[in-house]
């Protein structure tokens, strides 16, 4: 009923026909999710299939944004979420770059009032989950034996911090959301047998929140949210070890490559991955720049602008390594 008020009434009709049901959905909100798939999926087959400029609509009118992507992006995962779950298919995501700090401004403080942490424990003055956590363990080898994860936890806590007192959290800009959606965890694959500090980066990985194996670690927080007290009901692994989360950590601990040693502790599709991408990139950046560079090299040799149209830098590095592959020739 409060998304029916936001809406401006928009999401119910009255029917009086029905003696249960006083409200009905409204036409147009009918299929909706049916009719976002279709536009994911079509925009999905313009970008990979199409001959046409991938990110141009409407004949040339209209272009897509990094918002429209964003937004087509949150689709299809959601596709991909519905797919999963039913299917029966784990879909595990790592990511390796992260500057994300829900960890230590929300899960750590809630895990203080759980009593999983003593009250009294200061909070470190670092605002990097990943580099506290390879910190943490880095000097406490005994604590950490490799591999290992923290509690797994749902990924609303992206969207909280730490509470007043009152309320163990509350909303970092408003409102709460992703409930029950993901569920986040950090792990840590290696560690040296010469000296066990040493050790592989920690990484975070997440997963879809799955309600078969997930439902019985919901739990139920107050938080302020909008300025008001309320409850949710997020995914919490607590105390209770879930299953699927160490399931999870032993399948990833077998899935590195110890015999390379930026590889070590990452998972080594994904390290494959990683480097063929940046070589596609790589690629593709010279081969735009050679035809910016024959586009605008004739109207700099008419304008006489070599210096404008290009970077000085630029100019000198390309001069001095034509001048060492003639030299070398000559060799």
């Amino acid at each position: 009923m409060q998304m029916h008020k936001d809406s401006d009434d928009g999401l119910f009709v009255d029917d009086p026909l029905k003696e249960d049901a006083p409200l009905a959905l409204q036409d147009n909100v009918r299929y909706y999710w049916l009719r976002v798939k279709e536009v994911a999926f079509s925009i999905v087959e313009r970008v990979f299939s199409s001959s046409e400029h991938p990110l141009m609509i409407d004949k040339g009118e209209s272009w897509l944004t990094v918002i429209d992507l964003n937004t087509i992006n949150t689709i299809l995962i959601h596709i991909l979420r519905e797919k999963a779950l039913e299917r029966g298919v784990l879909v595990v995501g790592i990511a390796k770059d992260t500057s994300a700090s829900e960890f230590l401004r929300a899960v750590i403080p809630y895990a203080k009032v759980e009593g999983l942490i003593p009250a009294d424990e200061k909070l470190p003055n670092l605002k990097h989950d990943r580099a506290f956590l390879t910190i943490l363990s880095g000097t406490n080898p005994g604590l950490f034996k490799a591999p290992w994860r923290t509690i797994g936890y749902d990924s609303c806590f992206t969207t909280l911090i730490q509470g007043d007192g009152k309320v163990p959290l509350r909303a970092a800009r408003r409102a709460v959301s992703l409930e029950r959606q993901f569920v986040r965890g950090y792990f840590q694959l290696r560690e040296f047998k010469s000296d066990k500090a040493v050790r592989s980066p920690t990484f975070l990985y997440d997963r879809f929140y799955n309600p078969k194996t997930d439902e019985k670690f919901i739990a139920e927080i107050t938080v302020l949210e909008r300025g008001r007290k309320a409850k949710i009901y997020p995914y919490w692994e607590g105390a209770e070890e879930n299953p699927l989360d160490s399931f999870i950590l032993c399948l990833l601990s077998k899935c590195d490559n110890p015999e390379i040693i930026e590889a070590i502790g990452h998972n080594q599709l994904l390290y494959l991955a990683d480097k063929a991408v940046k070589n596609e990139i790589r690629m593709m950046k010279g081969l735009l720049r050679g035809v910016a560079d024959l586009e605008l090299g004739s109207l700099s040799r008419r304008q006489k602008i070599f210096t404008i149209a290009r970077r000085f830098r630029d100019i000198r590095k390309e001069t001095e390594g034509a001048r060492e592959r003639a030299a070398l020739e000559e060799i």
